[in-house]
């Protein structure tokens, strides 16, 4: 019997960190349900250079003994997707902090989101999307399956960072205090004592030592969770400059920057040196670095960079070019000069900079190689 689409209660939600053992978590969803879910996608919240929110690609789990060609399919055209905040059912969800849950033929072909009519397509029956505090978790089955309220619950508790439990406790504490102070008379809170010795615990002791530093300075929790948002703020801005993150976490992050960053310097150098073996003479010697220091700045963002990625037979191919000499035809030019199958592609314009994501079939004879693979390409622009 076919559901129509569910949707939940929204909670506050506070924009967080990556979270720790992504991939575990999500390993361990699917194989509770081994004989529910065909994948588990986790979208990845994160905030660009001008406070937009939107959701990227994180990571993914598949269900081996369910899996099939049109669900890998699926996955590859999946990671190169991205949701704006409040954008179709993904973002909807983690805007209103709540889950959708569509269930059946009709509620997918009439829940009106253009990932709901994606995933049909590819024989998902069941599509559920949870909202929590790092991002949203989706789930695809070929089967259709009703609301289960436990599923909800469990997604939320392992996906749930440090400030959501902070929020809960103090809202479950000042519940107690009310009814404490309202309902109960004073001599029934009394505790009768079998022993003259203290007795209080040492947890009790340490939760009486912060009372009093909070006492000292109540905007303690404020100040540090200001902190944490404007650190991660920090770590957010600095992974859209980076091209090449293998990791989520902030120590690879960092470990990556510095990478970058050594490589952008060896490029001026060695740029620096062409300049100076061209004999470029210039009477005003400020200008002649400044001329040094821009023609650098002009061959580097002149090259296209080139992001390979292979999962099987096919390969995700990003491409991030100056909005120059139309990149858009020169990329499917060279698509077609290798004779390389292209299934799905997309192009933005971002600050004069186009950046193209394509998912395409890896022909017959062609290495299997991320960086052979990338460097044809590269060559072929």
């Amino acid at each position: 019997m076919e559901k129509t689409p569910s949707f939940g209660s929204p909670i506050p939600l506070l924009f967080p960190q990556t979270p720790p053992l992504l991939h575990e978590r999500l390993k361990y969803l699917v194989e509770t349900c081994q004989q529910w879910w065909i994948y588990a996608i986790f979208w990845q919240a994160f905030e660009d250079n001008y406070h937009n929110i939107y959701l990227s690609f994180g990571d993914y789990v598949s269900n081996t003994h369910q899996g099939s060609s049109t669900i890998e399919e699926l996955i590859m055209q999946s990671a190169a997707r991205s949701f704006v905040l409040g954008e179709d059912i993904v973002g909807g969800a983690y805007g209103r902090g709540s889950f959708v849950w569509l269930a059946g033929d009709n509620a997918l072909q009439m829940s009106g989101g253009q990932r709901a009519k994606e995933v049909y397509l590819h024989g998902i029956k069941t599509l559920v999307c949870v909202a929590t505090s790092w991002g949203v978790v989706e789930f695809g089955s070929l089967d259709v399956f009703k609301e289960d309220w436990g599923l909800i619950q469990l997604t939320k508790s392992l996906f749930r960072n440090e400030s959501d439990a902070i929020m809960e406790e103090n809202h479950t504490l000042h519940q107690v205090q009310q009814f404490t102070h309202q309902d109960l008379p004073l001599q029934d809170l009394r505790i009768p004592s079998t022993s003259t010795r203290d007795y209080t615990p040492k947890k009790k002791r340490e939760k009486n030592k912060n009372t009093i530093t909070d006492h000292r300075n109540p905007n303690y929790k404020d100040m540090e969770r200001e902190r944490r948002e404007k650190l991660n703020q920090r770590f957010y801005a600095l992974r859209s400059v980076v091209p090449n993150v293998s990791k989520m976490d902030k120590a690879s992050l960092l470990a990556d920057a510095v990478t970058y960053i050594g490589e952008l310097k060896s490029k001026v150098e060695t740029l620096t040196k062409k300049a100076e073996s061209l004999h470029l003479i210039v009477e005003d010697g400020s200008s002649m670095i400044q001329n040094k220091f821009n023609l650098a700045l002009d061959c580097m963002v002149s090259e296209s960079q080139v992001e390979v990625k292979i999962v099987g037979s096919q390969a995700v191919i990003r491409v991030q070019s100056p909005e120059v000499n139309h990149p858009t035809a020169r990329l499917m030019d060279a698509m077609k000069n290798l004779e390389i199958r292209v299934h799905y592609a997309s192009a933005a314009n971002i600050s004069n900079m186009v950046i193209q994501d394509v998912v395409a079939q890896i022909p017959e004879g062609f290495p299997n190689d991320e960086g052979v693979l990338r460097t044809i390409i590269q060559k072929n622009l």
